[in-house]
């Protein structure tokens, strides 16, 4: 599949956007969506949203098996993300970061700011960098601003 159909394609999902050659995020893809996801060469679907979320797919880890994925499901509560859930994608992060993944939720916010974390935490990337990303899929609220700066306060991490 060409750069240009493969990413038109994959367009089509909510939300999605493309942080490097080998991440890409997006809030919940419709069932028939993974086999673009597959074709665009993803190795790993890395779902942060609940079971019970708008549009969750209750078989969404056969869909993903079936193509020949790995699902991941790391559930954060959208009202109270924790500093245990940014533990457990961060591990998923390290464990498959030799791989194509393809990170997704109900809206990519809760992806965004994850990511916007692992950028700043453990890439090292600039903050104004990792926030360019962020901004481009959504400006946190409240709960998901004092989520990200108490996460940067741990790592003593200044956001300024």
């Amino acid at each position: 599949m060409n750069e240009t159909l493969k990413n038109n394609t994959l367009d089509q999902i909510v939300n999605f956007y493309q942080l490097d050659d080998n991440i890409g995020t997006s809030g919940q893809p419709e069932a028939e969506q993974f086999r673009d996801i597959s074709a665009a060469g993803y190795e790993i679907v890395l779902n942060l949203a609940l079971s019970d979320s708008p549009n969750a797919i209750e078989n969404e880890n056969n869909i993903i098996s079936k193509l020949n994925m790995i699902y991941v499901h790391v559930p954060v509560d959208f009202k109270t993300p924790s500093p245990e859930d940014l533990e457990l994608f961060f591990k998923h992060m390290k464990k498959h970061e030799d791989k194509k993944i393809f990170i997704h939720c109900v809206m990519n916010w809760r992806v965004s700011a994850f990511m916007f974390l692992y950028h700043t935490i453990k890439c090292q990337m600039p903050i104004m960098e990792a926030r360019r990303h962020l901004d481009a899929v959504w400006q946190p609220e409240p709960v998901w601003q004092e989520f990200i700066k108490n996460a940067l306060n741990t790592y003593a991490i200044n956001p300024d």
